[in-house]
């Protein structure tokens, strides 16, 4: 049976409020969904395409507000932008979500595209590739570590450390790639547990990037999911076409946006979502 994520209001949205944001998690828990997905970005710049970033609510701490206030959603990062974070800290902080959670994170990560907002964080944007791979090693090293945890790469390293409690899920946390480049799929292919790239790619290009992955990952088994808009005002017919057009270009893990005028309104469609959208693709 198909499962669900949805992406949580902790951008620019009316919804974007604690009382919002509890609202549409627990909705999401009643509705059926499996799953719930923060967005990340830190310190943008004053441009267009940052503009719905511009009042965003960190998704991990918004994630952890979230964890006590349901028992059951999956909590989902999508995606972190990994290489402006330290990796460590990152580690320790996803740990103490699962731990605390039950075993319930999965941490998507990206590289990004703003180079302005790398240099606020004083973060290596040309080597944000380069990064991000040792980023993920580091990060399962902890993770997995015994007594003692250890690496060493080019610009992390430690050795005798001691790390714990270690997250609830065995090895930790499953890490999904965003991204279409095919260095992105390429990550996703060797390093990653899942793939899910972010919004504004149609089912003709996600056809296209399922196709190209699956034959980096060979053998590989991994989980295939996107992040996509779902108009419910257009209507239920149209909201099903939409997300079967998803599934038939090989998505097994939809993760929708509802558009939504308020808080109310964004409960209202998650629960109108979880009624008729659903029962009626769950077993395609």
């Amino acid at each position: 049976m198909t499962q669900f994520g949805l992406i949580l209001p902790n951008y620019d949205s009316p919804a974007n409020t604690p009382a919002g944001l509890r609202a549409a998690a627990q909705a999401a828990e009643a509705a059926g969904f499996d799953s719930v997905w923060t967005t990340d970005h830190v310190l943008v710049p004053d441009v267009e395409r940052a503009a719905p970033y511009k009042h965003l609510t960190e998704a991990l701490m918004t994630l952890g507000y979230l964890a006590g206030r349901t028992e059951r959603v999956r909590l989902g990062t999508s995606v972190i932008v990994l290489p402006m974070r330290n990796p460590v800290l990152l580690a320790k902080q996803v740990a103490a979500l699962d731990y605390l959670s039950g075993g319930r994170v999965t941490l998507g990560v990206g590289v990004g595209w703003n180079a302005t907002e790398y240099g606020f964080l004083n973060a290596d944007f040309k080597r944000r590739g380069r990064r991000a791979d040792e980023y993920i090693q580091a990060m399962r090293a902890l993770w997995q570590s015994g007594e003692y945890a250890e690496f060493h790469g080019e610009t992390v390293s430690f050795s005798g450390a001691v790390f714990n409690p270690k997250p609830v899920q065995p090895g930790g946390p499953p890490i999904w790639i965003g991204g279409v480049s095919d260095a992105a799929l390429r990550r996703a292919a060797t390093l990653g547990d899942g793939w899910q790239p972010s919004g504004g790619i149609e089912p003709e290009g996600i056809a296209d990037a399922v196709s190209r992955l699956r034959q980096m990952a060979g053998q590989r088994r991994l989980t295939i999911s996107a992040r996509f808009r779902v108009d419910l005002s257009a209507g239920t017919e149209a909201a099903i076409a939409r997300v079967r057009a998803y599934l038939s270009a090989g998505v097994a893990y939809p993760v929708v946006h509802l558009p939504h005028d308020s808080a109310d309104d964004l409960a209202a469609r998650i629960a109108q979502f979880g009624r008729e959208v659903i029962p009626a693709v769950g077993d395609d």
